[in-house]
């Protein structure tokens, strides 16, 4: 699908290579990752933000004010700009951002008084064409071109009609360039990509209005989605996953979200190459986020050793821990993960919530907030496998070592204590002593979750490294665990995130009480594996 030099002037029609010329932006306001170890870049800390309700805007208006949004919180100029389109947006101003001055805008018909106020922060537009749709999924393709672009040149990514109606001068129309979506991304890996972040890119279906097209112009990362089982796409994906960084990052997902099949296929495609996945596709805000520092974190209330022993001390044998899934999902712990966490009956049993340590980056203040409002039945674990979701055993050996290191100061700066390393759930879910061995030595966990929940056959549920307990999550029907070796029973149980409320996780651990098992957290389960294993129990 590569496009020559020749072809691209004749697609241009005179008018897109001049643009192609033209020079980028030298100077914006973000913290590059190669600055202090970060992973992904910060934009300006904001001073004060300007809120504004998204309410009533067509989709187009919610991708073309997004889009504005990371340019004018890229510029290091005025305010910040921060959007309402849920609830949960609402309740992260009234809680972790509450400390930022705060001044609400119109929603539907601000954009117009908007692009006045902030017209120094773009240059014109770049039109797509909402009816030039992917033959598989009917999406608008040229919508990740035109962010791409936008991202690079200071545009915003419009329709023709909002470009007339907003009087935006047009720099570049991408209406009937293209073919189909292949050509079109072929081009962009040809002409756009080069010029983009490197260590990042950014996969998101356009279906979906705004959300991390903020941080996609901002940074100004490639955007696209591509589909795993057709081969030019598959083909194109490689290609982009050759030519990142080591230790790349996708944020984003797939246009099939929904298809578990989709996802194992197209992280096995990431993981070889050494990307791991952030799911971010609804995450908002973010070109806020990234530059909000967090707080101070408060220490630690649990001595995982002491409630072991006093445990073991009153004659119980049988263990459990109920781990939250879903922490490659930055999205779900800006949202669904806070629907959870607001639910009253919360603390009333332990419960470890997965977070993907990213968010040390991309948004330390609202980890920072969980850990703030965490009671002592609250614990952390990363989600699959550490900074970003990847297959661990799929993973390259020569770049796992630098993979665990991020997820190493990840998990210090935001006070995630428990690794959960997965081996791809279509394969034969083995993870080796070499593989976790870098996380053991790396990280010094107290233990580690390992696997997805998927059962396991016969082989053990128990897995240790020199003296480092690892246990396989256990089946979702599997809720009482298995004993082991020594009379003790210890398992793992995921309570999936968006199937289960807090309520019915409380409602489980009670269960599990009145039938003789008692749930602990992670911490104090690896303590007791490793008390019961030296035959200690006092």
């Amino acid at each position: 699908m590569a496009l020559s030099r020749r072809r691209l002037l004749r697609l241009g029609g005179g008018g897109l290579g001049a643009v192609l010329g033209a020079p980028l932006m030298a100077g914006c306001g973000l913290r590059q990752a190669a600055i202090g170890g970060r992973f992904l870049p910060a934009t300006r800390r904001p001073s004060r933000l300007l809120v504004v309700d998204t309410a009533g805007m067509s989709p187009e208006d919610v991708t073309l004010l997004t889009s504005l949004q990371g340019l004018v919180n890229r510029s290091g100029r005025g305010p910040s700009l921060y959007l309402v389109g849920r609830v949960e947006d609402t309740r992260w101003l009234q809680t972790a951002l509450a400390h930022i001055p705060q001044q609400q805008q119109l929603g539907a018909t601000a954009l117009a008084g908007l692009l006045r106020q902030f017209a120094k922060s773009f240059h014109g537009a770049v039109v797509y064409d909402p009816s030039q749709l992917s033959r598989e999924n009917h999406l608008p393709y040229t919508k990740n071109v035109a962010v791409t672009y936008a991202g690079l040149h200071d545009l915003l990514p419009a329709t023709a009609g909002q470009a007339a109606s907003l009087h935006l001068p047009v720099q570049l129309d991408l209406t009937g360039r293209f073919s189909d979506e292949d050509a079109a991304y072929s081009w962009a890996l040809q002409n756009l990509w080069p010029h983009c972040a490197h260590g990042f890119v950014v996969s998101k279906a356009p279906r979906i209005p705004g959300f991390i097209y903020d941080f996609a112009v901002a940074t100004r990362a490639f955007c696209f989605t591509f589909n795993p089982f057709r081969p030019t796409q598959r083909a194109m994906s490689v290609q982009l996953y050759k030519s990142m960084h080591p230790n790349g990052l996708l944020l984003g997902w797939w246009s099939n979200s929904g298809s578990v099949k989709y996802e194992w296929a197209s992280v096995g495609i990431t993981s070889p190459h050494g990307v791991a996945v952030v799911a971010a596709t609804l995450f908002s805000n973010a070109s806020v986020w990234c530059g909000v520092p967090a707080p101070a974190a408060p220490k630690p209330q649990l001595d995982a050793k002491a409630e072991a022993r006093r445990l073991l001390a009153a004659g119980k044998r049988s263990f459990m821990a109920l781990q939250v899934t879903d922490g490659d999902n930055a999205a779900a712990d800006q949202v669904t993960i806070l629907d959870r966490w607001l639910e009253p009956s919360r603390g009333q049993v332990p419960i470890s919530w997965s977070l993907d340590p990213v968010l040390a980056d991309l948004a330390p203040a609202m980890v920072a907030h969980y850990r703030a409002t965490a009671t002592a039945n609250d614990g952390f674990s990363t989600g699959p496998s550490g900074v970003g979701y990847m297959y661990a055993d799929q993973y390259p050996a020569s770049e796992l070592p630098a993979y665990v290191a991020r997820t190493a100061r990840a998990m210090r700066a935001t006070g995630i204590t428990i690794p959960w390393v997965w081996p791809n759930p279509s394969g034969p879910k083995i993870l080796s002593d070499a593989v976790l061995q870098e996380y053991v030595t790396q990280i010094q966990p107290p233990g580690m979750v390992l696997g997805s929940g998927a059962a396991r056959g016969r082989q053990p549920m128990i897995q240790w490294v020199g003296n480092t307990p690892c246990i396989w999550a256990s089946h979702p029907a599997q809720v009482t665990p298995p004993p082991s070796s020594g009379g003790y029973g210890f398992g793992v149980h995921l309570a999936t995130l968006w199937k289960t409320t807090t309520a019915q996780i409380v409602h489980m651990g009670r269960q599990l009480h009145s039938s003789g098992t008692t749930v602990v957290l992670p911490e104090v389960l690896f303590e007791l594996m490793r008390l019961t294993r030296q035959g200690t129990s006092g």
